[in-house]
């Protein structure tokens, strides 16, 4: 897989662009709350542990504001 370059030549690397596009997906669908989004994968945990095994270790320390 080739890494595009940016137009302030930084290096593009898909993998990493559609990591971060899913992410913001998931986070809008929640809106952008991160409870709601710990519930939803501890959801997914139950139904299949090994889809989603270290969910466990996530703790929400502090709400952003």
């Amino acid at each position: 897989m080739k890494k595009k370059k940016k137009k302030d030549n930084k290096w593009l690397d898909p993998v990493v662009e559609e990591t971060r596009a899913r992410g913001r997906v998931l986070t809008a669908r929640f809106n952008n709350d991160p409870k709601k989004i710990l519930d939803y994968l501890r959801k997914i945990e139950k139904k299949d542990p090994d889809k989603s095994k270290y969910v466990s270790e996530i703790k929400i320390v502090r709400k952003a504001s």
